[in-house]
């Protein structure tokens, strides 16, 4: 429900121009002192009224401080290479479910279709993808992983294994299985 009446602002000035030319000195100073006092107070009981959660137990931002905190040592990783996160994760989902069609690889990965296109064009020839078509629908393109792909990802599982081994360290490993399982579970509709 709004309040119909002047705005806060509007008083405010009401208010000063009143003990500008009414109050002595002393009283004006105690008065803009109980004015900034009652302002305040109101914000505070404003901003509690909103029913927004603090951000420090917004889920939201929690899921992206958690993922940067995750991330960072797998860039620094990866990094190594010249590889990107992105790349990196649709060298895993190829190597790990085999050759599929783009559509399936950007849900995979968590990527837009249109990112995930032009990336494959770069990875096409840096060697580490190959595309073909499909033989039953022309229309499709299917991506497979080739050895200098694969080659990459042995080359970063063993210190790939030792970041979520400390993660596992950090949190314990029960944790962490409850946590990707309730983030599995935000997922469904």
């Amino acid at each position: 429900m709004q309040v119909k009446g002047p705005s806060p602002n509007t008083c405010v000035i009401t208010y000063l121009r009143d003990l500008l030319q009414n109050h002595p000195l002393t009283t004006i100073k105690q008065s803009c002192s109980l004015l900034f006092f009652r302002f305040f107070r109101d914000m505070a009981q404003k901003q509690s009224e909103n029913h927004l959660r603090k951000t420090r137990r917004s889920l939201p931002i929690a899921l992206l401080r958690a993922r940067e905190s995750v991330m960072d040592p797998i860039r620094a990783m990866l990094q190594k290479s010249g590889l990107t996160e992105q790349k990196w994760r649709v060298l895993r989902v190829l190597d790990e479910a085999g050759a599929m069609e783009q559509t399936r690889i950007a849900s995979e990965a968590c990527l837009l279709l249109p990112s995930l296109t032009r990336m494959l064009k770069s990875m096409d020839q840096d060697g580490l993808i190959e595309r073909s078509t499909d033989a039953g629908d022309k229309r499709r393109t299917i991506v497979s992983i080739t050895a200098s792909g694969r080659a990459l990802i042995n080359q970063h599982a063993a210190e790939s294994s030792a970041i979520i081994e400390a993660l596992e360290s950090r949190v314990g490993k029960k944790q962490l299985e409850a946590l990707l399982d309730t983030l599995e579970a935000l997922q469904k509709p």
